[in-house]
């Protein structure tokens, strides 16, 4: 049968993989499986904790319903917010990755309330939704009354890149597929149950600005424009190929 929840480590990365089709509330099967999978995290050998799934927790372009009228709908953010917040902040998980709504957002580290934090010093998940692989763009502005935890908005088809380079600091990255590098921020890792060398750091640290290194924006920035435009070929391949799929299915139908 079908896996439909996961998880799997990357260097100093764990990524756990839930799905938002299937029942997450408190007391199902998925949540129970969650919660173990969370609390048996090692975070001396896997500092960095994603969990991703289908549908975002915040959507910018407003599409909320409250009302579930299809299995799919009982699953908008409201819902998903009541059944994984407490999760995601209990385990200390940095960034819960999403797709769905067709444009890439970021928002800023957010409490178990909504609310932005400063993540030198409390800790803040943040919300990363990537839905931009060759679906019909959701080019709206951020819903207003929303803005003030939509840390970058871009309604660009295009890729997300995230590197764990150290236990305290990650560089995520957005290029869209005209190649350029539309998003690039520095993300702090708020869990603090490390090394005491590791919480005098960053206590030491924590009103600092935090800002890219030289080489960090020579190695984002430049990573050569051949790279770049690979990386757009193979995007418009993987589109081609996507596109002359569907309409081989609509055919055959």
């Amino acid at each position: 049968g079908c896996v439909f929840w996961y998880s799997h480590s990357v260097g100093n990365a764990r990524l756990v993989y839930i799905s938002t089709e299937h029942d997450l509330a408190p007391g199902s099967v998925q949540h129970a499986w969650l919660e173990r999978e969370l609390s048996s995290v090692d975070r001396s050998r896997h500092p960095w904790l994603f969990v991703a799934g289908h549908r975002p927790l915040y959507a910018s372009q407003g599409r909320v319903r409250t009302n579930a009228t299809t299995a799919g709908d009982t699953f908008e953010p409201i819902e998903l917010r009541q059944q994984l917040n407490s999760l995601l902040h209990t385990y200390h998980v940095n960034v819960y990755l999403s797709a769905y709504h067709s444009s890439y957002v970021r928002t800023c580290p957010m409490d178990v309330a909504g609310k932005c934090v400063d993540d030198r010093t409390a800790h803040g998940v943040i919300h990363l939704t990537c839905g931009t692989a060759g679906a019909p763009l959701d080019a709206a502005d951020p819903t207003p009354g929303r803005e003030s935890w939509v840390a970058k908005h871009v309604p660009e088809h295009g890729y997300c890149d995230i590197r764990t380079k150290s236990a305290r600091r990650a560089l995520f990255r957005f290029r869209s597929v005209t190649g350029e590098l539309d998003d690039v921020a520095v993300v702090e890792n708020t869990w603090r149950e490390g090394a005491r060398e590791e919480r005098i750091l960053a206590e030491s640290e924590k009103d600092k600005p935090v800002v890219l290194s030289a080489s960090d924006v020579e190695e984002w920035r430049s990573s050569s424009s051949a790279a770049a435009a690979a990386d757009v070929q193979r995007a418009v391949a993987f589109l081609s190929l996507t596109i002359t799929g569907i309409v081989a299915v609509a055919n055959l139908n």
